[in-house]
């Protein structure tokens, strides 16, 4: 629940040319915290600027004509930096530069707690720093407008797009970088400069360069594995993340990436599955956000996100506006592992479909149920037999053959 700390002070003329400390306490677990200061200011003659002080130190101050801003882990307001909001005494100081009355000022700050919860993101994107047709800024404001919560921007082989400030209020970017070469695509993400070069003339040299990302920190993503001319070549005995399972719109390289991931998944591997729209230039084929993926994060932060992309709690959906998707067995969530037990209760729940839709049960065996959408939202509870895991597909038969709206991670039973 937001909370909100309000305090009016009175300052007086002879004040001017010193600072004014107001102070708040800040407990744990809080995601923002906004500042605004309250008078009546007349240029030049009755003039405040605040500054706020955090545990740790200044996080930013006010010029003239300012009176509030944002701050959190994952953005700041313009002259702020973003940083954790650490619990503790913080302080608004206010810097009294022109008073020739008495003047009441007043201090608000209000907290939005941490909470957990479902966050839409495009994890494969590029801009002008690389072939792409879009600047940062275009790129930021087509996927806010897509309704997108955080995005990565993966230009090949280049690490400029990451030199950034975090200044866009509830939007989270990601450090991102595509490791593009003739043995395949991937997507570091996460660290500013995941590798020191990108050359790989051998398939040693590759592998080495994997490494090199993951012990750096990145999350490793194999790109759009099934594309016959531009797919993966390294094979997967090195140390990844994920797997793009869905790039751009769907189309037949997606069926051989989907299918190759099922194959893993039933020799027991698990192996989280993404989306990226691979978005480059103004196409009708490619749009920000399409797919999207639905990221389980504890908090809206930048490491949040990548745990949820390495847990699986992720599902994808065709656009933005697809789903919610929910998918449990027993106590197990997306991403999840069931406990051994004697019964497997199985709940699903799918939203916004269309009459039509069919949604498919599948395990290691792979279709295990099937049924056809007749209402928007569709519940299901069934007890299901020991498998490798379970996941959910939902297809629309009127998109060419029956393309997919929804693919989610599988629930894990051991």
């Amino acid at each position: 629940m937001t909370k909100e700390f309000c305090r009016t002070v009175r300052l007086l003329p002879q004040q001017k040319g010193t600072y004014v400390d107001v102070p708040f306490d800040v407990e744990e677990g809080v995601r923002s915290l906004t500042m605004q200061v309250e008078y009546p200011m007349v240029f030049p003659k009755c003039v405040v600027q605040p500054a706020l002080y955090g545990p740790g130190g200044l996080r930013g101050c006010c010029a003239v004509q300012k009176t509030g801003c944002t701050v959190s882990a994952a953005f700041a307001s313009p002259g702020f930096r973003a940083a954790p909001i650490e619990p503790g005494q913080w302080r608004v100081a206010l810097s009294v530069a022109a008073m020739q009355e008495e003047t009441d000022v007043t201090v608000r700050v209000t907290v939005q707690p941490e909470a957990p919860a479902w966050y839409k993101a495009d994890l494969h994107l590029h801009s002008c720093h690389s072939d792409g047709g879009y600047t940062e800024q275009e790129t930021i404001e087509l996927c806010r407008g897509a309704g997108l919560d955080v995005i990565a921007l993966t230009d090949h082989n280049s690490v400029t797009q990451n030199v950034f400030c975090k200044t866009e209020e509830n939007f989270l970017r990601m450090p991102g970088y595509e490791w593009t070469t003739r043995l395949g695509h991937a997507n570091f993400i996460g660290v500013e400069e995941p590798v020191h070069d990108f050359a790989s003339p051998t398939l040693e040299d590759a592998k080495r360069i994997i490494r090199e990302a993951h012990d750096n920190g990145a999350v490793v993503v194999l790109n759009h594995p099934g594309d016959r001319l531009g797919g993966w070549k390294v094979g997967t005995d090195i140390p990844f993340d994920a797997y793009e399972v869905w790039n751009g719109p769907w189309r037949e390289t997606n069926d051989h990436s989907l299918a190759l991931w099922q194959e893993m998944l039933a020799q027991g591997r698990r192996i989280p599955a993404v989306g990226g729209s691979d978005t480059h230039k103004i196409i009708s084929a490619t749009k920000h956000g399409y797919p999207c993926n639905h990221l389980y994060a504890e908090q809206f932060t930048m490491e949040a996100m990548l745990d949820a992309i390495k847990a699986g709690r992720c599902y994808i959906t065709r656009t933005p506006g697809d789903g919610p998707v929910s998918l449990r067995v027993n106590e197990a969530e997306m991403g999840g592992a069931a406990a051994a037990a004697g019964r497997y209760e199985l709940c699903f729940e799918a939203q916004n479909l269309v009459c039509g839709d069919e949604i498919l049960l599948i395990s290691e065996q792979g279709l295990a149920r099937k049924w056809t959408a007749s209402v928007s939202c569709e519940r299901r509870t069934l007890d299901v037999p020991p498998a490798l895991f379970y996941r959910l597909e939902v297809r629309r038969p009127s998109l060419h053959g029956g393309q997919p709206v929804v693919i989610t991670n599988p629930v894990y039973l051991k």
